[in-house]
C-alpha cells in the first residue's frame, strides 16, 4: 500500500510519500550521504541538488601542541594570524637574544611561559569557533 500524498507548506506543494516526522533534523548543511567530502543542503523536508566540498575541521590537540611549542603557533594552524601574530613575535625575538647571548635565557623563559598561559586555554574554545564558522 502506498502512502497518501500529502501537502507541503514549504514547498506549496502536493508531495507522494510519507511525511516528514516531528525527530527530522533542522534545514541546514550536512554530510553529503552520497558523495564523501561534500556537504549536502537539508530543507527540512528533504535533500535538495545544493552540494558544497566539506570545509576541514580542525584538530584542538594539534592547536594546544603547536601552541605549547611555540606560542601563537596553534592561532596561525587554525587561520587566526592577527590573534597569534604577537605571541609569535614576541616569543621569536627572545629566542635570538637568548641564541645570541645566553643571559636573556631566564627572560625568554619567563615570557614563553606568560605567552604560553595566555594562549592555551583560548585555542581550544577558538578551535570550536572555527569548526562551527567551517560548516558554513
Amino acid at each position: 500500500m502506498s502512502a497518501q500524498p500529502w501537502w507541503d507548506e514549504a514547498r506549496g506543494m502536493w508531495v507522494q510519500g510519507e511525511p516528514p516526522t516531528a525527530g527530522c533534523p533542522s534545514a541546514g548543511w550536512y554530510p553529503d550521504p552520497e558523495w564523501h567530502g561534500y556537504q549536502r543542503y537539508w530543507d527540512g523536508v528533504q535533500w535538495t541538488q545544493h552540494r558544497a566540498p566539506a570545509r576541514e575541521q580542525k584538530s584542538s590537540a594539534v592547536a594546544a601542541l603547536l601552541t605549547f611549542l611555540w606560542p601563537g603557533a596553534g592561532h596561525f594552524y587554525l587561520g587566526l594570524t592577527s590573534k597569534g601574530l604577537p605571541y609569535f613575535v614576541i616569543n621569536g625575538v627572545l629566542l635570538v637574544l637568548t641564541l645570541m647571548t645566553w643571559i636573556f635565557l631566564p627572560l625568554g623563559f619567563l615570557v614563553w611561559v606568560v605567552t604560553l598561559c595566555m594562549t592555551i586555554g583560548s585555542v581550544t574554545r577558538d578551535t570550536a569557533v572555527v569548526n562551527r564558522r567551517n560548516l558554513r
